[in-house]
């Protein structure tokens, strides 16, 4: 299980860049339903993180049963880094932010509901 480990990895280091996105857009007085909705998403990584952070574990200590993310996971893992790189350096809106979080999420349950 160790060649996951790499694509797993990826996954975290996504999710981490992702929450310090969300954290920087609530400086940036967002209104109210966005300030909620980046609260909610800041959650859902949080939650999404530690999952991860256990396969990992479970991956370095050759547990069975754990996949990580597929082939096509991955790619998508480094198109996310790409683009949360690229709003954290733009500042971008809040409402880019939740987008942007709500991608990382959706891929991030998914690549943790592989197996």
């Amino acid at each position: 299980m160790a060649d996951k480990v790499p694509a797993l990895l990826d996954a975290i280091e996504l999710v981490n860049q992702a929450i310090a996105l969300a954290n920087i857009a609530k400086t940036n007085v967002p209104s109210d339903d966005q300030a909620r909705a980046l609260e909610r998403n800041l959650l859902r990584l949080n939650t999404e993180l530690a999952v991860l952070n256990a396969e990992l574990d479970a991956a370095l200590n050759d547990a069975t049963g754990i996949q990580g993310p597929s082939a096509s996971q991955v790619a998508q893992i480094e198109s996310l880094l790409n683009q949360v790189e690229q709003a954290t350096n733009q500042n971008a809106a809040a409402d880019n932010v939740v987008s942007l979080t709500g991608k990382v999420l959706d891929l991030a349950t998914a690549a943790i509901s592989n197996h």
